[in-house]
């Protein structure tokens, strides 16, 4: 081991950084080949982002999924291409951006339908259901949360079902449908009981 890097072991911190940056030029000097790093796949930029998404840091996660999405879009990958489309769109959704978020999740639709992710073209509905219930765009939010019921009953998916009823009984709340909203609550609350979901079943009781 050379002495630069038994050095980082007790030199203080930001000398070692230093050597650390310095340790590529000695090399050089010293007839070792400097490798260059590896570039991050696209695979571990878009985990990157939805690390930075999940911590609320929506602008850091769009400076990542941004210049990463004409990547994918040039790749065969329709599955990849498919969650850097939704994981966009859910970071404007969460800044209140829905007029961008909406394209980005219509073709995150046909993205998902194309590489046959039925579980993920099930999640893309739902979510683009939601953002019409905040936009206040009701009937086709209603017609949308259909579509994703529906996969989600012939995938089996409870839980993820029940959450989808829930919205529909949040739209028929806010334009004064209470039957129909009792019944969407109804109908969440008898999927859940069936997975046993208690963190969700506590919403009903």
């Amino acid at each position: 081991m050379s002495p630069i890097a038994d050095g980082v072991f007790w030199v203080p911190m930001h000398q070692a950084r230093r050597i650390l940056l310095l340790a590529p030029i000695v090399a050089l000097l010293h007839g070792a080949p400097c490798v260059p790093a590896a570039e991050p796949s696209p695979e571990s930029r878009l985990q990157q982002a939805i690390r930075l998404s999940e911590r609320r840091s929506y602008d850091e996660s769009l400076a990542i999924l941004q210049p990463l999405l004409p990547v994918v879009e040039k790749g065969n990958d329709a599955a990849l291409h498919a969650r850097v489309l939704f994981f966009t769109a859910r970071a404007h959704y969460f800044k209140s951006d829905y007029r961008t978020a909406l394209p980005l999740l219509e073709r995150a639709l046909t993205a998902s339908r194309t590489a046959r992710e039925q579980p993920f073209e099930a999640t893309v509905l739902r979510a683009i259901g939601r953002l019409h219930k905040q936009q206040g765009t009701y009937r086709e939010g209603l017609r949308i949360l259909d579509e994703a019921i529906a996969l989600y009953a012939k995938l089996g998916d409870a839980r993820e079902e029940a959450g989808a009823w829930m919205t529909v009984g949040a739209i028929h709340d806010l334009t004064g449908n209470f039957e129909q909203a009792l019944t969407a609550y109804e109908r969440a609350r008898a999927g859940l009981q069936t997975v046993k979901d208690a963190e969700y079943y506590t919403l009903f009781n």
